[in-house]
């Protein structure tokens, strides 16, 4: 995210960061924009092989929505829902690995 770093990061987005002036944006802070439409990301979801590298955040989101106590913050304190909520980061990756109901 600095502007000077030499190695340019690699940014994967969508199409709604496509246009001139969000890509200079983009170059500016040193990231190398790689932008595809999902119709383009689809088709070579085809190849074998593939891993799509988008999506994550939107995945991690809905997985943390079924857990209910989540979904509506009906705790007060911080403490308390900070720990629910690495509760079920971790029974979510447990669950990922194979290691719960697996």
């Amino acid at each position: 995210m600095y502007p000077d770093r030499e190695v340019k990061e690699k940014l994967c987005a969508d199409a709604g960061y496509v246009g001139k002036n969000i890509k200079k944006n983009m170059e500016t802070f040193g990231n190398e924009p790689h932008v595809k439409s999902r119709k383009a990301e689809f088709d070579a979801k085809k190849t074998e092989g593939f891993k799509a590298k988008r999506w994550v955040v939107e995945d991690c989101h809905s997985w943390m929505n079924n857990f209910r106590k989540l979904r509506i913050r009906y705790e007060k304190s911080r403490r308390s829902y900070l720990a629910l909520c690495m509760l079920a980061a971790a029974i979510i990756t447990l669950n990922k690995i194979g290691f719960i109901y697996g």
